[in-house]
């Protein structure tokens, strides 16, 4: 079984737009068999623990370090980053 559609959020030390664009990707697939995913890029500001507090349901990819935006949403993650999700 597949997904409607799904999203892709890239984030860099950026907690309070990256809970904006999950609450809005939220909105905007209400209804919609979708799949919210946050890309966090090694952030130091508590954008990732902030997500899973917020938004359990989200998976977060968390990567170790800063590989860029085109590796972040094409799924390229380094060996030891850490997917999480309530799903």
């Amino acid at each position: 079984m597949t997904r409607d559609t799904g999203v892709i959020v890239v984030s860099y030390n950026t907690r309070e737009l990256t809970l904006q664009a999950v609450a809005s990707a939220r909105r905007a697939t209400d209804g919609l068999d979708a799949r919210v995913i946050v890309a966090d890029n090694g952030s130091a500001d508590g954008t990732v623990e902030a997500v899973r507090r917020a938004y359990p349901e989200v998976t977060v990819l968390e990567n170790p370090d800063n590989p860029g935006y085109g590796a972040a949403v094409n799924g390229r993650r380094r060996p030891n980053a850490r997917p999480t999700s309530a799903r």
